[in-house]
């Protein structure tokens, strides 16, 4: 074969432009991948590890149903892959939603425990309405609301005040042109195809966390035939948006089985449900005034209720960070020491849409109608001491006030899939239970569940040994059986 250097020397410029595009491309998508303009890009890993990439965009429907209306673009950025067998390109979904992937791409790539660019080119999209895209424009705002702190706060004030956000939002968005109804998982799937087919991939492999793994399930439902596998940890399944006061209620069954565990702690909280029931009922038969006294600064009132207990307790399970200071929080409240309370409810009286498309995204996904029947009556249910607090983010009931964007029955049903996929829970994952993997991996072929005990919504994971192989032994093509994986235990803040 002739060099290619000699070629070149041969050969006019027009043509030699041609060749090495063809060279490059893959024939099937030729065309759009020589098109693409690529800029370098910087990306900053663990310990401030420097990593080169390329950025580029395409553009693409902002409503695929309207194919001839606005054009919106889709930023990805492209770290080689530093293995001697490069295999399928990796294709990282980062959860929230709203979170722009590539601030986060090179901290994900460079993970010291995986290497995942051993295995392949690693791709992180931002999805669209982050990034460049227009929900970013300089000046752009958000829409904040603040409940006031001389009354408790209710579920009922916090669902108003979300809707209120939430239509000044949409209202801002539409009256510039900006078609909300089409930020949805479904176009974003077809914008993850449409990359794909830019950069000439044949297969790919999916790396999607918690919002990240329900993206990839609606990819996997419309596109799996261009997935070789997929990793997916901290499972939202395509109907588990919103969550169910049943599953929190076990996480705090589960925490109460770790207290009894600990010697220590054991006789001073030996009934955690028991302890905010009596709590609730204590702020429910009156308003509690507590006097709050910064240093430098006036005093400052807040009256709570038992909704601040309810969103106080929701905030703090399911990281394993903040779980373990809780029941020291409670054993304080029981106490008479309210303070914890009140300084962790005048930052949970502040919310607001600050990301229109993390709005549109849970409230298009929504819930099928079986999935609100359940929440709303185990909310009513004095089963449940937190009721739905998990869901104090965005209440199900807020979607209403941003138009009518649910994308439909299909998106939340079954999902049969042939492609090999490596499920993670943790088992002290509030948001995204292991009962969500459970709920949808009878319609996997191929699947695995790893459970990781001792994790929660957070990485602690990365510091097993044994699980970090496993994740590499699917990678590498090796198939995972379904199984338990235990870290030590987490520790408790000490009770005084």
């Amino acid at each position: 074969m002739m060099h290619f250097a000699m070629l070149a020397g041969a050969l006019p410029s027009v043509l030699l432009r041609v060749l090495f595009c063809a060279l490059l491309c893959a024939p099937a998508h030729a065309a759009s991948h020589c098109d693409l303009e690529w800029s370098p890009f910087a990306g900053e890993g663990p310990g401030g590890t420097k990593l080169s990439g390329e950025i580029s965009r395409i553009l693409v429907p902002e409503n695929r149903s309207r194919p001839s209306g606005s054009k919106i673009e889709i930023e990805f950025v492209r770290f080689p892959c530093t293995g001697e067998n490069p295999g399928p390109p990796i294709y990282y979904l980062i959860g929230g939603p709203g979170v722009t992937a590539t601030r986060h791409a090179a901290a994900e790539a460079l993970t010291p425990s995986l290497g995942l660019l051993e295995y392949g080119d690693f791709i992180a999209i931002n999805q669209r309405g982050t990034g460049n895209s227009v929900f970013n424009e300089d000046g752009a705002p958000s829409f904040p609301f603040e409940l006031p702190l001389d009354k408790p706060a209710t579920r009922a004030s916090r669902l108003a005040a979300q809707k209120k956000s939430m239509a000044e939002c949409a209202a801002y968005w539409v009256d510039r042109g900006v078609d909300l109804s089409a930020y949805n998982s479904v176009e974003s799937a077809d914008d993850i195809e449409a990359v794909r087919q830019a950069l000439g991939h044949g297969k790919i492999v999916l790396w999607g966390t918690s919002y990240g793994s329900h993206l990839s399930l609606s990819y996997l439902r419309r596109h799996q035939k261009h997935v070789a596998r997929a990793v997916l940890m901290k499972v939202e399944g395509p109907d588990q948006t919103f969550k169910l006061p049943s599953a929190t209620d076990e996480q705090l069954d589960l925490l109460q089985e770790l207290i009894d565990k600990d010697t220590v702690l054991a006789p001073k909280m030996p009934n955690l449900k028991g302890s905010l029931g009596r709590l609730m009922v204590e702020l429910g038969n009156e308003p509690l005034v507590v006097t709050l006294e910064p240093p430098g600064r006036d005093p400052i009132q807040v009256s709570l209720g038992p909704h601040d207990l309810e969103t106080m307790v929701a905030m703090h399970l399911g990281f394993t960070g903040t779980l373990g200071r809780l029941p020291a929080i409670v054993h304080s409240l029981e106490q008479g020491d309210w303070r914890m309370l009140a300084m962790a409810s005048i930052n949970l009286r502040r919310g607001g849409i600050e990301s229109p498309m993390a709005m549109m995204m849970d409230a298009s996904s929504g819930a099928s109608k079986a999935r609100l029947v359940q929440i709303r009556e185990e909310r009513r249910s004095r089963k449940y001491v937190l009721g739905d607090a998990m869901n104090f983010n965005q209440y199900p009931e807020a979607s209403t006030a941003c138009g009518s964007p649910d994308v439909g029955k299909v998106f939340r049903g079954p999902l049969p899939c042939h492609v090999p996929v490596l499920f993670v829970s943790g088992d002290l994952d509030a948001r995204t239970p292991p009962a969500n993997v459970e709920g949808i991996i009878g319609a996997f072929e191929n699947a695995a569940h790893v459970i990781v005990q001792g994790t929660g919504h957070d990485s602690r994971e990365l510091t097993s040994p044994k699980y970090c192989g496993l994740v590499k032994s699917f990678l590498g093509g090796e198939s995972v059986e379904s199984q338990v994986v235990q870290l030590a235990p987490i520790e408790f803040t000490p009770i005084r």
